[in-house]
């Protein structure tokens, strides 16, 4: 293998985990470092190679949102996930309002691990709105729910490798 080379592995549908009232499907594509072929989900032995990748990068786009979520252990991502040292994660996710060039991101790290233990995490949120009036209804929403919605987007990029990377 040769380090450094990233190649897609699947591109699935998936229904977000605890989607948050949305009932749409999601697009998703794994992206791992170290492979040179394209890798199959439907292979135990694909798999395989996923789950000992040192970094996992997959992107989620829905009609409402996009997102971009990167996973690294250098113990192997699902070794890591088992076991206390857990999962470096960053993750980006933009939602779209219904003006196409107005948009708000969080952006998260985290530490996850099997244990559904969420540590050290830290979020941003981002704001690309010229509508003062949705600017300050969305910024209090944030106020008020913003550490909540990072805790459920963290949950379900966790839900990723629970039920589909290292089951």
């Amino acid at each position: 293998m040769k380090s450094g080379v990233k190649i897609i592995l699947a591109s699935l549908i998936l229904f977000p985990m605890s989607s948050m009232g949305q009932t749409n499907p999601t697009e998703c594509t794994f992206i791992a470092k170290g492979s040179v072929e394209k890798l199959d989900p439907k292979r135990s032995e694909d798999m395989k190679r996923m789950a000992e990748s040192i970094e996992l990068e997959v992107y989620n786009i829905h009609e409402d949102y996009y997102s971009h979520t990167v996973y690294q252990s250098g113990a192997g991502i699902c070794r890591g996930y088992r076991n206390q040292a857990g999962v470096d994660l960053t993750d980006s996710t933009t939602y779209y309002l219904p003006d196409p060039e107005e948009y708000y991101a969080i952006i998260i790290r985290a530490n996850v691990s099997i244990l559904n233990k969420i540590k050290g995490m830290q979020y941003t949120t981002v704001f690309n709105i010229k509508a003062k009036d949705i600017l300050n209804k969305l910024r209090q929403d944030e106020t008020e729910t913003g550490e909540y919605k990072a805790k459920i987007n963290v949950r379900e990029r966790a839900d990723v490798l629970s039920e589909i990377v290292c089951q």
